[in-house]
């Protein structure tokens, strides 16, 4: 835990450094509305960016910059594209800091190299594989080899939504215990299991977004804890910036519900208690009293 710890140390250390340096970043469209966010399970990996989606259409940089990069839409369809972004375009910004806007509905102007903040870039589509009309924005910082949560420089989005925490459970290598008062389990290793997910509301059906950060406390003592501040790539997989153990296949491992590395607990009453953040600041919190018996 103590390494775990260190690590996380480091990368909240760089999500301050970074929002220093992006702090002048701005929306690339207007009157913003949150479809997808960093880190939730797609395509059998960590979302490495967020889905954005505005009315108006219009996609400008996030800071000037120049394209150093820019991909084209096969028309033969998606199989044949150089990514799944469709039309794109990556725009370096100064200290390593790049931005990548994704489904452009055209290719990006071929003669645009030098492009300012408030210049148009392109406008929202559905190139390459989306399912609807967004827009990608990822952002990367190349000095320290992370994805970094948009959200982390650009302007708040008003948002008093709870996220939600449903479906809590345990789990050893036995069986599964729904986390409930007056819950009787063994001593031992346990995984919790649970549904946390915050709700976008730029869809008119139901589209859960992954939450920011979540906390398991045990008798008040915070055991395990994880956040969507940035993403690394250790051992050829994605993973939350200082928890190398939470790759995307044990977190999102059965599809919906997320998974924390396993905690021990010990005999005598156990007071379990889940806090899930988004990234406005919400909270919800979950606290269940269980009963740990000796074996």
């Amino acid at each position: 835990m103590m390494g775990i710890g260190r690590k996380v140390w480091t990368a909240v250390i760089i999500g301050i450094l970074f929002a220093e340096i992006a702090a002048a970043f701005e929306w690339p469209v207007s009157n913003t509305r949150l479809v997808s966010t960093f880190g939730q399970s797609r395509w059998g990996d960590y979302l490495k960016g967020v889905e954005l989606y505005s009315e108006d259409g219009r996609v400008e940089p996030v800071d000037s910059g120049e394209i150093i990069f820019r991909s084209t839409e096969d028309p033969a369809g998606p199989r044949r594209c150089p990514s799944g972004l469709g039309n794109m375009a990556v725009v370096q910004h100064e200290r390593g800091i790049r931005s990548v806007y994704g489904h452009l509905a055209a290719p990006v102007d071929p003669g645009l190299t030098i492009i300012k903040q408030n210049q148009l870039i392109g406008e929202i589509g559905s190139s390459g594989m989306v399912e609807g009309r967004f827009l990608y924005l990822q952002i990367i910082d190349s000095e320290v080899s992370r994805y970094v949560n948009p959200l982390l420089s650009l302007p708040s989005i008003a948002d008093r939504v709870r996220p939600n925490i449903e479906d809590m459970m345990l789990s050893n290598s036995i069986t599964d215990y729904p986390l409930q008062n007056g819950l009787r389990i063994m001593q031992g290793d346990y995984v919790l299991r649970m549904k946390a997910y915050d709700t976008s509301a730029a869809m008119d059906t139901f589209r859960p977004m992954a939450v920011y950060s979540v906390k398991l406390y045990v008798n008040g003592e915070e055991r395990q804890s994880f956040s969507f501040e940035s993403l690394a790539i250790e051992d050829w997989r994605t993973v939350p910036a200082g928890r190398s153990d939470l790759p995307h296949q044990f977190m999102y491992g059965n599809g919906e519900s997320i998974s924390l590395s396993s905690v021990v607990l010990q005999p005598g009453e156990a007071i379990i208690e889940v806090v899930a953040a988004d990234f406005a600041g919400n909270e919800s919190i979950r606290t269940t009293r269980i009963q740990v018996v000796a074996e």
